[in-house]
């Protein structure tokens, strides 16, 4: 409901006035001809006219008041989207979507391409961009986008020749009467190089974890081979004839045979698990 009355606001004043409008022209004639009925008819047309007249002045005064408010009201709201585009801290720009030059730039263009406004004004976008860019850059502007649209990760370049990686977003808007589009580029540089190095310290690791595999592997299979033999042998020792001195020397080295098999299987279980 809200929305609704919202969407018809701009009938409230004309209403009212095509109201008081009517009211004045079916109530004001009657009252003067009865007010003023012992006047002279010349003197009561006289009246009316001056009563037509103070009628046209209410409704222009209205009408100028709120024409008035209205363009007080576009007027702040351009300062507002002006503010907003130069205060961005992302380079924005405003393009002629026929001749593809710069119409408009923010502070934040100027600074971080290196180029003065003048200068960016006598530009196309071609200039912000590696040679190699340029035939993405034809397919790209060939098409026709007529809302918010997504245009990816670019390379762009600055006066001094340093390239950087942007994420660009434009949308089409009419300025000074042409097609254009606004565009804002948000550098991505540091972004992609923190992913770099993050996806390198991930292979890194991915091979570290191989490497620990392999040494699992090794001590499950390899290391455990002698310490089951020396287990096996001990039981084969214990079954024979031995001295008392003996037998108690061959059951500490089935022991510590036994705990350190536990020990290596423990490791390799837990380097397995790590790895998954």
């Amino acid at each position: 409901m809200q929305w609704n009355l919202n969407r018809y606001r701009f009938l409230l004043v004309p209403g009212m006035v095509l109201a008081s409008g009517l009211a004045w022209a079916f109530f004001a004639d009657p009252a003067i001809t009865y007010l003023a009925g012992h006047l002279h008819p010349e003197r009561q047309d006289q009246l009316r006219r001056i009563n037509d007249v103070i009628a046209i002045c209410i409704v222009s005064m209205v009408m100028a008041l709120r024409i008035r408010k209205q363009q007080y009201a576009l007027i702040r709201s351009e300062e507002e989207y002006r503010r907003l585009f130069e205060a961005n801290p992302n380079p924005m720009w405003i393009y002629d979507r026929q001749t593809l030059r710069f119409l408009r730039v923010n502070s934040a263009a100027v600074d971080k391409y290196g180029y003065g406004r003048e200068r960016f004004l006598k530009m196309t976008i071609y200039d912000i961009r590696p040679k190699e860019a340029h035939p993405s850059l034809d397919a790209l502007v060939s098409k026709e986008h007529e809302e918010l649209f997504q245009a990816g990760i670019w390379q762009h370049k600055s006066r001094s020749g340093e390239l950087f990686d942007v994420s660009v977003t434009s949308h089409p808007v009419q300025w000074e009467d042409r097609p254009c589009k606004l565009v804002m580029a948000s550098d991505v540089t540091a972004l992609l190089r923190n992913e770099k190095q993050l996806n390198e310290a991930y292979q890194r690791l991915k091979t570290s974890n191989e490497t620990l595999l392999q040494v699992a592997w090794s001590n499950s299979h390899e290391l455990r081979k002698p310490l089951c033999s020396v287990i096996a042998l001990s039981d084969l020792l214990l079954d024979a004839s031995l001295d008392k001195e003996s037998r108690e020397i061959v059951t500490r080295l089935k022991t510590v045979s036994e705990e350190l098999d536990a020990i290596v299987r423990a490791n390799s279980f837990q380097l397995t698990n790590t790895e998954k």
